[in-house]
């Protein structure tokens, strides 16, 4: 595979977005910070979610990105979706 994961022009979309929804405030890699929290609160494996974000142990996970998400809230996450999917691209588990 080849390509940028990051599309063109993110960072000031991301700008456009956070004013829309009237933020004031994003956090340095507030994504990576979500998914780490969300993910740990899902799926109860702190192991699991280490390697994900390319750790090589938990200790990294518990002392920087880890938030205090309930299994209900982290459940709410995980379905959001976009209304309009005519742009999404699909992606494969398969790599």
């Amino acid at each position: 595979m080849r390509g940028g994961v990051v599309p063109v022009g993110a960072r000031r979309k991301l700008g456009r977005v956070r004013k829309a929804a009237k933020l004031t405030r994003w956090p340095n890699n507030g994504l990576r910070h979500s998914f780490a929290s969300y993910r740990l609160a899902a799926i109860h494996d702190a192991p699991r979610v280490s390697v994900d974000l390319g750790h090589t142990s938990p200790q990294m996970l518990y002392s920087t990105y880890r938030e205090l998400v309930l299994p209900t809230e982290a459940e709410r996450y995980w379905k959001i979706e976009p209304t309009d999917i005519a742009n999404v691209v699909a992606f494969s588990a398969n790599v």
